[in-house]
């Protein structure tokens, strides 16, 4: 069975919460440039732990250490990425009264 079939797409239902959460809360990342970035690393918490919550309540098998690791490895890859994706937004975001950001 592929990755997030069962049940009805769960897998791919929480990683779109998972944005979304994100989405919500962007107008805070003016607050600090250190705000995206902890973000990124709560919203990466997400998927792992609702997987180790549906292991618990008997939906398949998940080893702590492996949600430690997915949760690792996905919230490296997002502080590596966020700074280059907020270069690109501010490089494509359209000029505001004669101004750059």
């Amino acid at each position: 069975m592929p990755p997030g079939a069962a049940p009805a797409g769960a897998s791919a239902l929480v990683l779109a919460a998972a944005g979304a959460l994100v989405g919500l809360l962007r107008p805070c990342t003016r607050l600090s440039p250190v705000v995206p970035w902890l973000l990124a690393v709560l919203a990466a918490a997400v998927p792992p732990l609702v997987r180790g919550v549906a292991a618990a309540a008997g939906a398949g098998v998940a080893r702590p250490l492996d949600l430690l690791s997915s949760w690792f490895w996905t919230a490296a890859a997002a502080v590596l990425l966020v700074p280059a994706l907020l270069a690109l937004e501010r490089r494509l975001a359209p000029v505001e009264d004669g101004r750059a950001r």
